[in-house]
């Protein structure tokens, strides 16, 4: 069971504002760690956030678990001996913050870019919006550099950036703890574009599920290593794009009964939908169009997703031409749900996830993938597909007295109903499948 959330009553917040929000609006937080909950750009989703935060006076701190290898960002200072940086290829102009002393302006130059941490193969390294990276994927400094342009004030604005797949929930937990410690977070917000790391480990399939649920363990034992992260709902999961993840076979089934579970268990903080027109869209669609404009190729299926539902897309042939290839008609189903942002208290997601407690004492990733598997094998009960109700099913069933509601058209299928009780039972019987191979890598962006 979740701890209690803040009342809605506290701070004279609104009655409709979601639980989640009201966490982040405590004045006694003041320092927010975003951070992607997986790899790929769950860290540039998370900037949905940034508007509010900004509005809140909150200071910011993001760090990105990307899908982009740190040796193809080039230090200031001499590299470590355990890391060898290849040649950068990208730079971008970067904004500095003038301050006026005694009459005279001068500027903040943006700190070095450099290594922060290293350990088990889990490389960190500070990254600023003029930093030099590959043309091909550099998100971390591409977000800065936005920033920087969007927020002159808060320039220069920086990210911590590190390969997903060199994370295990050991490292990864005492890098976000030295991080916490070195900017006084008091809240840490785990941003996850898609929904399967709400997946338990026991459906039928589950999209990303290493990457997701190291970081989920990892967050979640910074109470023991950040005494100010061990307060109830100091940490948070945040989730948008709900059926972003159905190319990756994730039933969007699965996912609402999720969110039902941890409701019924005290750990949902609510939701909230915004209009295309609300800052927080507005600035996530420019921060798009930068990124998309520096990358020479790239471009995120979870993103562009995002973007054209919140701008009203739907259906399974509304693919987003920013994708070209990268998806074709037929392999999402674009719908309003996936502008929602969906708030849980992420100790609780962990504590529900087989993952986490099959993965949270791997020494690596590697390991990590092999106690995976491990797990998954061993799991007797494997859910079969988990689907939506389909409305026409309902309303050929539905009766008042005697009588059918619905009467098939000359274009609708004439209702099937079983003859016997036997027949009932044999239609709703469904075997349970046996454990589906290893999960593609590299899909989920």
């Amino acid at each position: 069971m979740s701890s209690a959330l803040p009342s809605s009553n506290d701070g004279g917040c609104s009655l409709l504002q979601p639980a989640f929000l009201r966490v982040l609006q405590d004045p006694d937080i003041r320092t927010v760690m975003l951070c992607g909950c997986g790899g790929g750009f769950d860290f540039v989703h998370s900037l949905l956030l940034y508007p509010e935060l900004v509005r809140l006076g909150k200071t910011v701190v993001i760090a990105s678990n990307s899908f982009g290898a740190t040796r193809n960002i080039a230090v200031d200072a001499p590299p470590s001996s355990t890391e060898s940086d290849s040649s950068a290829a990208t730079t971008t102009t970067t904004a500095t913050t003038t301050t006026t002393t005694g009459g005279e302006a001068t500027a903040t130059p943006p700190p070095a870019t450099e290594v922060v941490f290293s350990e088990a193969g889990l490389v960190c390294k500070r990254v600023h919006g003029g930093s030099r990276g590959s043309k091909m994927y550099a998100p971390e400094i591409h977000c800065c550099s936005f920033l920087d342009h969007k927020y002159p004030s808060r320039a220069p604005h920086t990210c911590y950036a590190f390969y997903a797949r060199a994370c295990a929930p050991g490292p990864l937990s005492r890098l976000l703890a030295a991080l916490a410690a070195a900017h006084s977070v008091d809240a840490v917000v785990a941003f996850d574009g898609g929904s399967d790391s709400l997946m338990a480990g026991d459906e039928q399939a589950l999209g990303d599920p290493v990457e997701d649920a190291v970081t989920l363990a990892a967050v979640a034992a910074l109470g023991e290593l950040a005494p100010a992260l061990a307060r109830p709902w100091r940490r948070l999961l945040v989730v948008a794009g709900l059926g972003c993840d159905r190319h990756n076979g994730v039933s969007d089934a699965a996912s609402l009964r999720a969110v039902a579970e941890l409701t019924r268990a005290g750990a949902f903080g609510g939701a909230v939908c915004l209009g295309p027109e609300s800052e927080a869209w507005r600035t996530y669609f420019e921060l798009l169009e930068w990124v998309n404009a520096r990358h020479t190729v790239f471009r995120s299926v979870v993103a562009e997703c995002l973007a054209a539902s919140a701008k009203g897309a739907w259906g399974d042939g509304s693919v987003p031409p920013e994708l070209g290839t990268r998806m074709h008609s037929g392999e999402a189903f674009l719908w309003p749900l996936m502008s929602f942002l969906w708030g849980f208290d992420l100790c609780a997601v962990a504590q529900r996830s087989l993952v986490c407690k099959w993965i949270k004492d791997s020494p690596t990733y590697n390991a990590a993938l092999s106690d995976f598997q491990k797990g998954r094998t061993a799991q007797s009960q494997i859910r079969p597909v988990e689907n939506l109700p389909v409305h026409q099913d309902y309303a050929t069933e539905f009766r008042r007295g005697n009588k059918k509601i619905y009467e098939p058209t000359p274009d609708s299928p004439s209702p099937q109903t079983p003859t016997s009780s036997t027949e009932t039972e044999q239609n709703n019987s469904c075997p349970v499948p046996p454990p589906p191979p290893p999960p593609v890598q590299n899909r989920k962006s």
